[in-house]
């Protein structure tokens, strides 16, 4: 039995175009392969509702009273109307930690050093982001120890405009590169990271996700 339902509040997450950016609506009912949502309407904008044109990407988000975990799908618009849209029914619903599930390759500049210690400060990339950590790449193989404390800064790229990211984290993690020789990856867990910087991250990251789908399927 699909967990999906007449009524149920969604979120959906577009990635590129006039249209990216997360938006809220309802399910209004669900027939023939096709899910009918009310026009959705941009979160950052409460009273601006958009008619997000035929054949846009979208990851669907929904929550399910007395679940922990989110529910999530790939869809597309289909059809516009006056009151609703019309989305593909997916093939696979999923329940999953969003923020545990989504790890893509990236290469992000980064700076951390040990927390308390700015001075230590070393610039990296990040090759690999979730919800919950990074991996950071460098040459230097003892810069931190496994459980140091660390203190990470970055920038994404977020609907055209750049946010910084800062936050403390441990190292869980220490291994040599398997593509790069030389090079060391520090296995990074966000530790008290800011609910709004998460927010920013997870979005960062579903919005790389749908462009990597995309690209695949080119």
């Amino acid at each position: 039995m699909t967990p999906l339902d007449e009524g149920q509040y969604i979120f959906l997450f577009v990635s590129k175009g006039e249209d990216k950016g997360r938006y809220d609506s309802r399910v209004q009912s669900i027939e023939n392969g096709t899910i009918l949502i009310d026009i959705p309407s941009d979160v950052n904008k409460s009273s601006f509702r958009r008619a997000i044109p035929v054949g846009t990407r979208l990851i669907v988000t929904f929550s399910v009273q007395g679940e922990s975990l989110p529910y999530y799908f790939v869809s597309e618009v289909t059809q516009i109307h006056s009151d609703h849209l019309a989305i593909k029914y997916p093939t696979k619903i999923e329940s999953k930690n969003l923020r545990e599930f989504y790890r893509i390759p990236v290469n992000l500049n980064i700076s951390a050093y040990l927390l308390g210690s700015p001075e230590s400060s070393r610039a990296m990339k990040c090759v690999e982001v979730s919800g919950n950590g990074m991996v950071l790449e460098t040459d230097e193989s003892d810069l931190f120890q496994k459980d140091d404390k660390v203190e990470i800064e970055t920038e994404i790229e977020l609907h055209g405009h750049k946010h910084v990211i800062q936050t403390p984290g441990v190292i869980l993690r220490i291994s040599g590169s398997r593509e790069k020789a030389h090079k060391t990856n520090y296995v990074v867990e966000f530790v008290g990271i800011s609910e709004m910087d998460q927010e920013k991250v997870v979005q960062y990251v579903f919005d790389q996700q749908i462009k990597q789908h995309k690209m695949h399927e080119m």
